[in-house]
């Protein structure tokens, strides 16, 4: 759910609005929430939450749970997210292998997929992508949720306004806009294309142990990089 990310293919089922987005990482972040204290972290008018939140259940994003503490009047009513509702799958591409995973919103792998290639190129990532695909998405643990999308890691960097690639040395084949041509013909559902370190760094914010809302990523792979969020 990252805004900057490339995006590739078909929409998907709705974009959230940046407000959207907000509520939604708050009630991710903190397992359970109030509608009130919603109000105040993002600092909206109850009205305005309220029918925020109703668009985000409308898409099967959000439960609610009266919770009783023993007190007199209304119960609390707790925002809780879907967590095993959706799932995506997240793919990397390393120098002979590409490895590929189907989670569900909390990160939790559902299924593993992996190939070995003989050469890294556009043409081998979008058949080894598709092979994923049709081993991931096909799957039964993947047919019992809502599929959102594929969202590829790979080591390179984005030219200017992310028209083309800049790639490392050691995938000298992945440099210019072939990858991206080719992820269109994937498959029937959005694919997002993300600097490898960059995507690492944005799964350790959203799943790690870390409890502050910044993050500072050293990323050691094929070459040096930093990313903070």
């Amino acid at each position: 759910m990252k805004e900057s990310m490339t995006k590739i293919a078909n929409q998907p089922i709705r974009e959230l609005s940046l407000n959207e987005r907000r509520l939604t990482e708050l009630v991710f972040r903190n397992k359970k929430l109030a509608r009130v204290t919603l109000s105040k972290e993002v600092d909206m008018t109850g009205a305005s939450v309220t029918r925020l939140i109703a668009g985000l259940m409308e898409l099967d994003l959000f439960s609610e749970e009266a919770i009783k503490d023993g007190g007199r009047g209304q119960p609390k009513k707790m925002l809780s997210l879907n967590r095993d509702r959706f799932c995506s799958v997240g793919a990397f591409v390393y120098a002979n292998r590409f490895r590929a995973v189907l989670v569900n919103f909390d990160g939790k792998i559902l299924r593993k997929w992996s190939q070995d290639v003989d050469e890294i190129s556009p043409t081998s990532v979008v058949s080894s992508l598709r092979l994923a695909a049709d081993n991931l998405v096909n799957s039964r643990e993947a047919k019992k949720r809502v599929f959102l999308g594929i969202g590829l890691g790979v080591p390179v960097n984005f030219g200017t306004y992310g028209s083309s690639l800049q790639a490392h040395e050691t995938f000298r084949k992945l440099d210019g806009a072939a990858v991206q041509d080719a992820l269109c013909e994937v498959g029937n559902f959005p694919v997002y294309l993300e600097n490898d370190g960059t995507a690492a760094a944005l799964g350790e914010y959203l799943f790690g142990d870390q409890k502050q809302h910044s993050l500072f990523m050293l990323h050691i792979g094929y070459a040096w990089g930093a990313v903070r969020f």
